[in-house]
């Protein structure tokens, strides 16, 4: 997926783009802004002084940092190799499901974040289906992870569907 998101490039954005992303934090001071980038893994010093991140960050390949949000990828990755990436869509200094967020996602902001989303995982999705030796890279590397740490669920195993579950059977 990084290949791809290095070929396809970021979200090209629009001075008018970065108008807006600017007067939606223009009150946040440089460690909200900080704050917002670590909480996506971004450690570029450069973006703290910015209102959209208009590159690709391979740092996150130095470390993986610890996100302080939860997805339901964790769970995912148990059952099925996967990749994930962050694709600007929201002003830096912004938190996740803040009015300013329900604002960009509205405009060419937002459009062309999803857009460029959409294109990094068809590109993905096909080198996968078209390659079978990257396929069997990432079922192999999926197998030894799994035998590292073996999935243990969470919920109790008398735990169904539309029922109200206690921890005691």
């Amino acid at each position: 997926m990084l290949a791809n998101l290095l070929e396809i490039g970021p979200p090209d954005f629009t001075d008018e783009d970065r108008e807006l992303a600017r007067r939606l934090v223009e009150d946040v001071n440089p460690e909200g802004r900080e704050r917002t980038l670590r909480m996506f893994g971004v450690t570029d010093k450069q973006f703290i002084s910015t209102c959209l991140h208009d590159a690709v960050s391979t740092n996150m390949l130095e470390k993986l940092p610890l996100t302080p949000y939860c997805t339901d990828s964790g769970d995912v990755s148990w059952q099925a190799p996967m990749c994930q990436c962050f694709v600007a869509g929201q002003p830096i200094g912004s938190t996740n499901h803040s009015w300013q967020q329900v604002v960009v996602s509205g405009s060419g902001i937002g459009h062309k974040a999803l857009l460029a989303a959409g294109k990094y995982l068809a590109m993905t999705a096909m080198n996968i289906l078209t390659d079978p030796r990257l396929l069997a890279e990432a079922r192999a590397e999926y197998e030894d992870a799994f035998k590292k740490h073996p999935y243990i669920c969470p919920l109790p195993p008398h735990a169904l569907p539309g029922r109200p579950y206690t921890l005691a059977p």
